[in-house]
């Protein structure tokens, strides 16, 4: 449970508020102004549901608040200002942040997720992409494990027919039997129309989806078979098809059909979008430049999945040779993990201090978690790649005098999430000699 959970159990307790938990949760933002507090309530929507004043609501809410005390409460009109007891709070993180299961989660009953990385070739899709869908596959498999499912890594939906035997023994070339199949599932039901193009079966609010053209050159038959036959063979709980945006349409058709025909598991294919990254440089200009900037190929592939994983909302130039140069992404954190791992073998005094640096290192761990969780439900590794900088940026401002008063678990719990964090976004970060 992590500092904001924690807020929100103690204002339910209060018994002033009818919203749940959760819904509490959401109401608690970090205040604009740092000195007003740790977290922030507005209690104008409890306030509307109970026929009260938000500004009495607030001011009880203080109050009641004082039973704990950990945390300091102060009403300032319609809203309550929460300020934790660091010493309290931040020696709670580390406990638990000391567990070698930190930041891992775990599911009500066993679940399966296979990846897909979808194809680009009927689509154009810039090479960028492809290689973002790349690392966006291979963190979501982790992020999927770390959160107490089973991961399947699948080939792309071009080879679909290929690994699930969907070809003639004799022939090697695609089997129309397993297509024929679902076709005769589909007539049953009596989906099936005749239109200009071919065969499709007509959607509500979407475009049909063609199966077969007039002339069988193409159509959707064949890619409806293998999603059918890796459900029967992998038992998914859920099927992601990484790829570029413009793939959304045709997943959707997908879904749609496989539950109208009598599959009702047809939900459980989603899409992954992937946005092209604007840049001048192909990926292989890149890497080249990547590499001469950090000759260890596994630093420079680093530096680059992390680049690519970053959300898009962040505010950063395209991606160039330039900016990674000036690195504030894999190579950044890497040099960060590797002074909080010296500051661990130097040894740190046990002091009490909490200044505002130092509790900003105490609040992203408490983050990781989940952020993790998160991750893993949203299917966007990017927020923990934000997790991750803001993480790195916080270790990088606290000073070295911050350092020595601070408590001894504090770099080596930074040096966990850091190293955990990277891991579940593909990239391995090791001690590098020197600083």
């Amino acid at each position: 449970m992590n500092r904001k959970q924690r807020a929100a159990a103690a204002l339910k307790q209060t018994g002033l508020f009818p919203l749940s938990t959760r819904d509490v949760q959401r109401a608690l933002e970090e205040p604009e102004q740092h000195h007003e507090g740790d977290l922030a309530l507005s209690c104008i929507p409890a306030s509307r549901q109970l026929q009260r004043t938000a500004v009495e609501l607030a001011a009880e809410t203080a109050a009641a608040l004082e039973d704990f005390p950990w945390i300091t409460a102060e009403a300032d009109g319609h809203r309550v200002f929460l300020r934790f007891h660091r010493p309290v709070v931040g020696d709670w993180v580390l406990q638990h942040a000391d567990d070698p299961d930190y930041g891992r989660s775990t599911t009500e009953r066993p679940q399966t997720a296979a990846v897909v990385l979808g194809t680009s070739r009927d689509l154009d899709m810039p090479e960028w992409a492809d290689l973002r869908a790349a690392a966006v596959t291979q963190s979501l498999l982790r992020l999927a494990d770390n959160g107490g499912w089973t991961s399947i890594r699948a080939e792309k939906a071009a080879s679909w027919e290929v690994d699930f035997g969907l070809h003639d023994e004799k022939t090697k070339e695609p089997s129309e039997e397993p297509a024929a199949r679902v076709i005769q599932q589909l007539m049953e039901q009596e989906l099936i129309t005749r239109t200009e193009e071919g065969y499709a079966v007509p959607l509500s609010g979407l475009p049909p989806l063609l199966l077969y053209s007039r002339d069988a050159a193409e159509g959707e038959a064949r890619a409806l078979a293998a999603v059918v036959a890796r459900k029967e063979q992998l038992d998914f709980d859920v099927l992601l098809d990484v790829s570029d945006n413009r793939r959304q349409l045709h997943i959707e058709q997908l879904r749609q059909v496989l539950r109208q025909g009598g599959w009702p598991w047809g939900g459980q294919l989603e899409h992954v979008g992937i946005s092209e990254v604007q840049s001048r440089y192909t990926p292989t200009d890149l890497l080249k430049r990547t590499r001469e900037l950090f000759p260890d190929a596994k630093q420079a592939a680093g530096v680059l999945l992390f680049h690519l994983l970053l959300p898009d909302r962040m505010d950063r130039p395209p991606l160039t040779p330039h900016l990674l140069g000036e690195d504030r992404g894999g190579r950044y954190i890497q040099q960060t993990y590797n002074e909080v791992c010296y500051s661990v073998s130097e040894g740190r005094a046990d002091g009490s201090a909490w200044p505002d640096a130092v509790w900003r290192v105490v609040c992203r761990i408490d983050d990781f978690p989940e952020t993790a969780k998160t991750a893993w439900e949203r299917r966007q590794p990017s927020l923990l790649a934000a997790l991750m900088l803001n993480l790195a940026e916080a270790v990088r401002a606290v000073p070295p005098e911050a350092w020595e008063d601070a408590d001894h678990r504090l770099p080596e719990a930074a040096c966990r999430v850091l190293r955990r964090g990277m891991f579940l976004l593909g990239v391995e970060l090791e001690v590098r000699a020197g600083k």
